[in-house]
């Protein structure tokens, strides 16, 4: 069960992200502020036990989204690596 909650958080996580990211134009850097409070309610992701390629591959999307908050793609990466994300998120509903 907390496995499957893991899978919840990462995946909502990563679409909020990539809501957010296609919405604006600038990025924003978060302040210190805003990365601690979303902390308080997730488990950190270097805490979360990696077992399959599956739970590997959602940890590494959220890497990604991570980064990409942070500022480290250009738009034109940010809207490749969302587009690559989306054909996971796809196959995932439709099983």
């Amino acid at each position: 069960m907390a496995f499957v909650n893991s899978i919840v958080n990462i995946l909502s996580r990563i679409q909020k992200m990539s809501e957010q990211t296609s919405a604006n134009s600038i990025e924003k850097k978060p302040s210190s502020n805003e990365e601690e409070s979303s902390n308080k309610t997730q488990p950190p992701l270097s805490s979360i036990v990696v077992d399959t390629q599956t739970k590997a591959l959602l940890v590494l999307f959220e890497y990604l989204n991570i980064a990409n908050k942070r500022g480290a793609f250009t738009l034109d990466e940010s809207a490749k690596i969302f587009e690559c994300i989306q054909w996971f998120q796809q196959k995932r509903d439709q099983n």
